[in-house]
């Protein structure tokens, strides 16, 4: 994945761990303003009808508008129709992801859970 590097650049200006190359899908979502590149996203296939959205990113070093995000999210929602995807699943802790998911009509599944993870 090209992309990998900025991502992990912009991971680590958040203060968040880079997520491995070996555990992220092969495409990537893009947003570029018209000058800089401010926003990414994945999605993961399923064997299903389910898509995941997952590693929605800013750029640390830009002041990104709220809009952005939103294209992102349009863009993913467009490509899982196009491949037959009939329902997105994504989570968010950040107001700004989570205005965005809204105005895109993602409605909240789960409050409150938490995310368990092991390694195998």
């Amino acid at each position: 994945m090209d992309f990998y590097p900025t991502m992990v650049k912009w991971w680590q200006g958040h203060d968040f761990p880079p997520v491995p190359l070996i555990f992220l899908p092969e495409k990537v979502f893009i947003y570029n303003n018209g000058t800089d590149d401010t926003y990414c996203c994945t999605m993961y296939k399923t064997d299903s009808l389910l898509a995941w959205v997952a590693w929605q990113i800013s750029n640390p070093d830009i002041v990104s508008k709220k809009n952005e995000l939103k294209e992102v999210f349009l863009s993913i929602e467009e490509y899982a129709k196009e491949l037959g995807y009939k329902l997105l699943l994504t989570t968010s802790k950040h107001t700004t992801v989570i205005d965005q998911l809204t105005t895109t009509g993602f409605t909240m599944g789960d409050d409150g859970v938490n995310h368990y993870l092991k390694e195998i």
